[in-house]
């Protein structure tokens, strides 16, 4: 900046040149030298720096503002080594410049101060001392990125929801904006739970009730930008989590349409040293997932359950601890239409035990495109070893399945499901460690279910054209308004122009409650993404796209009908996104 201020003023001839000695703490203390081929007089620099600087003669000053009354300049020759001579050497000049928040200039007595700030861009944004940029997503992460800690700082990070933002101690709680009352749409609140070193965390949920699909508390290992998400929770009963380090981050973002009462949260503290390996092991999924973690780097995820999953003909009607539609199991992901998956699950490292023992457990293997469930071992060097496998169909029953263990070094059960596309689910209950051998089991092997060949197809005529582009936009169930057939397996691709996005709106719905569905997917094919399942009789919010496509499944039961549904779809750009306006779609159903 120096040098450009210069050599586009009348010094120009006789300036020779700078160099910066030094940076201090303040805003900015930079030290300098001068040096020009014959005497300047102090007055004269200052004019033609404070001429420079106004007239913005150095690209520098596009983007930083210097205060220059505050400009001083102080001929300090005696300081440097070359002796004076105007014939033949420069006659160095001793300056400062200073760009204080304090007092730091001040304790100079040769100094010019420059008060300056920068402007930054987008996705950039200035911490508190003005002179650093930083990514927008790194305020408030847990993490100080600005050198002042100004990004961290409690009054700009405290949430809207509860007015918290760093929660320490052994215990605490937080909660959503206006609990118990609903809270509101399209808002963001985060939090950070920071506990000793070497501790755990563990958090119990007093109350809990978001819309499924649309507000998602979200639950990370860590902090920062390196931060693990290790739960997803919405909808209702999302069990006790917990993380198995001393910080964890919570994201709470709510979409543009119903509210729910929202959550109370308490957390505590845990020592997952002392636990023992029946503590890690055993797990019936009353409470959550226990001490088993997954990794949300895979395929999919485990789901926690009560009841049926959707659609029928694959996975249980109820769990096995309690034999109904009260208890609690988990199953790989229940989407209809999905890709191939592989899904696991981790145990806590284990110690090796003086004898052997006994892991057991109940597994669920039903649909015709079930694929296999392994239970395997690792190690420290990370190689697995596969104890236990089971592929394909074995009806719509709970199986048992047990393993003797016998390691002699710390080791790691993983549970690991292959999902394939279509009616393939495979669910997990009751896994338990008993000390000793295996004894043999009083539960009979179970026998695979033989594999029908069929050349069925999904149906392209149940109410619509297979693929829907603007102005063909309405589409229906067959045969409504009357009553839709059993046992239909139908599909709608609906489609944009590129750059466009898709908004779904239902004008009639009415299906046979859990046995008969409707789910709505973000893209096409193997790709494709899950947005919703809707069932029974309601009237249910808008389906929005994030590509210019979406696929629509419908898929009956052999008994019982409704009348179903009537949907049509719009297309245009961002629609149901943060600042675009939602198109009123609604029309009285035929």
């Amino acid at each position: 900046m120096i040098n450009e201020v210069f050599q586009a003023s009348q010094l120009k001839n006789e300036f020779k040149s700078s160099e910066v000695l030094q940076f201090k703490n303040g805003s900015v203390i930079v030290i300098f030298t001068l040096a020009f081929t014959q005497w300047v007089s102090n007055e004269k620099i200052i004019n033609e720096m404070v001429s420079g600087v106004e007239a913005k003669k150095a690209s520098f000053l596009h983007t930083v503002n210097i205060d220059v009354k505050s400009i001083t300049i102080t001929a300090t020759a005696e300081n440097f080594t070359p002796s004076y001579s105007p014939t033949s050497s420069a006659d160095p000049v001793f300056t400062t410049m200073a760009l204080p928040t304090t007092s730091g200039s001040a304790e100079l007595t040769t100094s010019k101060s420059l008060t300056t700030s920068v402007n930054c861009f987008p996705p950039d944004e200035p911490c508190a001392d003005t002179m650093t940029c930083i990514k927008k997503d790194l305020f408030c992460d847990g993490v100080p990125d600005c050198p002042d800690g100004s990004d961290e700082a409690e009054k700009r990070c405290a949430t809207t929801c509860d007015g918290k933002f760093v929660l320490t101690g052994s215990s605490g709680y937080f909660n959503s904006l206006n609990y118990p009352k609903p809270y509101n749409s399209n808002i963001i609140c985060r939090w950070i739970i920071r506990v000793n070193q070497g501790l755990a965390i563990k958090l119990n949920f007093t109350s809990f009730e978001t819309q499924q699909f649309g507000d998602t508390l979200n639950i990370f290992e860590g902090t920062g930008q390196s931060k693990i998400l290790r739960a997803s929770l919405q909808g209702t009963n999302p069990g006790v989590v917990r993380i198995f380090s001393n910080e964890a981050t919570a994201e709470f973002a709510t979409d543009y349409s119903e509210n729910y009462s929202g959550f109370n949260t308490t957390y505590s503290i845990f020592n997952t040293s002392e636990l023992s390996n029946n503590e890690k092991i055993n797990c019936n999924f009353e409470d959550g997932f226990c001490y088993w973690t997954q990794a949300f780097k895979d395929d999919g995820e485990w789901e926690r359950i009560s009841g049926r999953t959707l659609p029928l003909m694959t996975g249980p009607n109820f769990d096995h601890t309690f034999g109904n539609l009260s208890g609690f199991y988990i199953s790989t992901p229940t989407e209809l239409g999905g890709g191939q998956a592989i899904v696991q699950l981790f145990s806590l490292p284990l110690v090796p035990a003086s004898d052997p023992v006994c892991l057991s457990f109940w597994y669920h293997m039903y649909g015709v495109n079930v694929y296999r469930l392994s239970v395997n071992i690792m190690k420290s060097d990370m190689i697995k070893k596969t104890v236990f496998q089971k592929e394909g169909n074995y009806g719509n029953n709970w199986n048992y399945g047990q393993i003797t263990l016998n390691e002699t070094s710390d080791f790691q059960v993983i549970f690991e499901a292959h999902k394939t596309r279509g009616l393939s689910d495979i669910a997990l209950d009751d896994i338990s460690l008993t000390s000793g051998i295996c004894k043999e089991s009083i539960y009979p092997e179970p026998t695979l279910v033989p594999t029908v060949a069929t050349t069925t197809s999904l149906p392209t005529d149940c109410g619509g054209p297979f693929e829907l582009w603007e102005p063909n936009t309405t589409f229906s169930s067959k045969n409504y308004p009357n009553n839709y057939p059993n046992q239909a397996s139908c599909i709608w691709y609906l489609n944009a122009e590129k750059g466009k996005n898709i908004q779904l709106h239902f004008q009639y719905f009415n299906l046979k409650n859990i046995y008969d569905v409707v789910e709505i997917r973000d893209g096409k094919g193997v790709d494709s993404l899950f947005l919703a399942v809707y069932t029974g009789q309601a009237s249910f919010p808008d389906v929005f796209s994030t590509t210019n496509q979406m696929t629509v499944f419908f898929i009956t039961d052999k008994t019982g009908t409704k009348k179903g549904f009537l949907a049509n779809f719009t297309t245009g750009y961002r629609l149901g996104m943060p600042g675009s306006k939602i198109r009123d779609k609604s029309t009285t159903p035929g």
